[in-house]
């Protein structure tokens, strides 16, 4: 098959660089405690309060996939007054945590998610400045810290964060970045491609996933009807959970009125599922997520344990010993494509290059990162 190379993105080992000089990046705090950072081609702005990525657009052509965000009052009693909202991290679990957790104050999708978040000092890489961030979770004691890289050239960063369990006993836990996107981003006309294969609808019984699964980007919901997953204007919500089988893991948004593609990119060993979620209001798309971690399957660890729930081989949990540290990496990226562009084929890393590629002529992006 002969393919069309949307662009190419030069970036030193994706997920590594050298310290060396000082460099430009674009660095502001604002009052309603935004973190906005980025360079000649796009901004990106980080809530202090939660950690949530709610901005990022290119500086010639805006358009914020980040901008969904729950009001006080939809949230759940114990994560209040606190909101979720763009790109958010789950830390501990995805989704509600058990009743005594409840009970003991932790909120659902992990205490990352209501308190402040410490900025450090910026420091540089080779052709990277590195913005820093972390926090503690008081109840939870699995605490975050976060390094997100800016380049001095491109449309793209990369954000390497580490979980330490500060427990003295082991915990199963689980990580999972919710990318949300939304308005004006998501279309009817919206297109999702990943290189995600075996699924299921979480509202699959447990012990059913294997005979109930499918291959995106054809699914079937629970009640059997049939989804075409690359399509976001279905008027039906659902979540499905789909395994990666690839050494990288990708997600991408095409929005073919604007000519503009949002992605990820993330090493399978450290976040080996996708969920993605499709919610629409009022017959049209309203919010869809983007969800990589290292479960798909929102389900108490208590019944995951007892019953050795597995989807062809892979847990839906992982461990953490007293003490240790949790390094996981991911990029996101933001490009123009051209007109007659329809989907994403194929998404490679090899030679510091990201290759996002259909059918068609080569279109290349390049920006000088050493």
């Amino acid at each position: 098959m002969i393919y069309r190379m949307i662009f190419i993105l030069i970036v030193p080992a994706l997920f590594s660089a050298c310290a060396e000089r000082r460099n430009s990046m674009l660095v502001n705090e604002t009052a309603d405690s935004l973190i906005t950072l980025g360079n000649q081609e796009f901004s990106m702005s980080v809530k202090r309060r939660g950690g949530a990525y709610v901005d990022f657009h290119l500086i010639e052509k805006p358009l914020n996939p980040f901008g969904w965000r729950l009001l006080p009052e939809q949230m759940p009693a114990n994560n209040k007054p606190y909101s979720f909202e763009g790109h958010f991290l789950c830390v501990g679990r995805w989704g509600a945590p058990s009743f005594g957790e409840i009970n003991v104050g932790i909120p659902h999708n992990g205490e990352v998610n209501t308190v402040s978040w410490q900025v450090s000092p910026e420091s540089v890489l080779v052709g990277f400045k590195v913005f820093e961030m972390s926090c503690t979770t008081p109840i939870e004691k699995l605490d975050a810290k976060r390094e997100i890289l800016i380049p001095e050239q491109g449309s793209y960063f990369i954000v390497k964060e580490h979980f330490t369990n500060n427990l003295p006993i082991g915990r199963v836990s689980n990580i999972v970045q919710h990318g949300t996107i939304s308005a004006p981003f998501l279309t009817e006309n919206t297109v999702i491609n990943t290189n995600a294969t075996r699924g299921f609808d979480q509202r699959t019984g447990y012990k059913y996933l294997e005979d109930s699964s499918f291959v995106w980007p054809i699914g079937f919901m629970a009640d059997g009807s049939r989804l075409d997953l690359s399509r976001v204007d279905s008027d039906k919500a659902f979540v499905t959970s789909h395994i990666i089988e690839d050494s990288i893991g990708w997600i991408t948004a095409l929005n073919p009125e604007k000519n503009i593609i949002m992605g990820y990119i993330w090493k399978s060993s450290e976040y080996p599922w996708l969920n993605v979620w499709h919610q629409p209001l009022d017959g049209h798309p309203y919010v869809q997520g983007l969800e990589f971690g290292t479960t798909g399957l929102g389900q108490p660890y208590e019944l995951l344990l007892e019953n050795n729930v597995t989807f062809f081989g892979r847990h839906s949990f992982e461990y953490i010993d007293a003490g240790e540290t949790i390094e996981k990496t991911w990029l996101c990226f933001q490009a123009l494509v051209p007109d007659d562009f329809v989907q994403v084929i194929s998404v490679t890393v090899a030679n510091d290059k990201i290759t996002i590629a259909d059918e068609g002529d080569i279109v290349e992006l390049q920006g000088h990162f050493y």
